[in-house]
């Protein structure tokens, strides 16, 4: 008898990565899905409410991995429910601050890579982090341990950005800026 499948990987349309995330995967142990959102007219109210979906029936699988790449709009992560995502990879132009608040909607996330295709400088990356202290009473459960972000500009400045996230974050471990 051959023994189940344990990795699955899958690139491709929105529309299959849902469908495979509705059999039954409680056998995988590890999961990895690419979506790439370029030349497809989307909502990202209908994507995020099917990643949700998604998301939420895989329990029980040790490593869960999202990347997504879009071009045009802006990533809205307000209504982020991710409970069993592990890695997350994401290339296209999003809202620190809306995807630093997101990070509780995603509690098993332990490696967050953020390439946005806006550029930040340090000012704005900062201005979001104090405007998350200012906005939260404490810490948040998270397991996130390593961020990487790409594509901030001047980040010999960005000493101070260490301490905010791992007031934000305590069980950060790292954090890369390229």
């Amino acid at each position: 008898m051959k023994a189940p499948l344990r990795k699955l990987d899958y690139s491709g349309s929105l529309d299959t990565a849902h469908m495979i995330c509705n059999q039954s995967t409680f056998y995988l142990e590890d999961l990895s899905i690419s979506i790439n959102l370029y030349n497809v007219h989307i909502l990202f109210d209908n994507m995020i409410g099917k990643t949700n979906e998604m998301f939420s029936k895989t329990a029980g699988i040790a490593k869960v991995t999202l990347t997504l790449t879009w071009q045009s709009n802006i990533m809205d992560f307000t209504d982020v429910y991710w409970p069993h995502l592990t890695h997350l990879y994401l290339n296209g132009p999003f809202d620190l601050y809306a995807l630093f608040l997101a990070i509780p909607r995603m509690p098993n996330l332990v490696d967050l890579l953020a390439r946005s295709t806006l550029s930040y400088t340090p000012d704005q990356f900062l201005l979001a982090l104090h405007t998350l202290k200012r906005d939260n009473t404490g810490p948040v459960s998270s397991k996130l341990k390593h961020i990487k972000f790409l594509k901030v500009k001047g980040t010999k400045q960005l000493v101070e950005a260490f301490d905010e996230l791992t007031w934000y974050l305590p069980e950060l471990e790292s954090v890369d800026f390229s």
